[in-house]
């Protein structure tokens, strides 16, 4: 009879422990999450542009030389690389990244003090610098955010320690 009374508690563990669901709280913020899903996002596009001006560059009349279909679809692939490198929340991946956007820029930067820039190629950089900055800190915010989850759940908590015991008074 015991064991259909509505009052008592159940024997059997919590889902959220012995089943693999995971709790609401453990997910990553938005906060954290947007910045590297827009860097995910430029790094994508810029490697279907370039693998969409490698078909041109094909089909093209004028110019056909195999090196340059070459590099243009290499480099399309290498954007994608690390596009999915970003989308796993690689530090490493992020950091070269920006990394090679910085010194984009700076180059950039470097040319326009001797000949004439575009500015819209210069404009470009500085967004992709700045949107690769906050993707690569959100990836370590990201995987600091994790080990403080794994941080948390490893500890033993209060109720388990027996000198935090309720403590019960005999009857007299």
């Amino acid at each position: 009879m015991e064991q259909d009374n509505p009052y008592q508690s159940s024997s059997g563990a919590p889902a959220g422990d012995s089943y693999g669901i995971r709790d609401w709280h453990d997910e990553t913020p938005r906060e954290i999450t947007r910045p590297i899903r827009h860097m995910t996002y430029a790094l994508a596009i810029m490697g279907v542009l370039i693998l969409i001006a490698t078909v041109i560059t094909i089909f093209s009349i004028t110019s056909r030389d195999p090196t340059i279909i070459a590099a243009l679809s290499g480099m399309g692939v290498v954007y994608l690389l690390l596009a999915f490198g970003v989308y796993k929340r690689s530090r490493v991946v992020a950091s070269l990244v920006l990394a090679f956007f910085s010194m984009s820029a700076i180059g950039l930067l470097m040319k326009s003090g001797t000949e004439k820039v575009n500015m819209v190629t210069l404009g470009l950089t500085v967004l992709l610098v700045f949107v690769s900055l906050r993707g690569t800190l959100a990836t370590f915010r990201h995987h600091r955010h994790k080990a403080t989850l794994r941080a948390r759940s490893a500890g033993t908590h209060r109720g388990d320690d027996p000198a935090f015991a309720q403590r019960i008074e005999p009857k007299m």
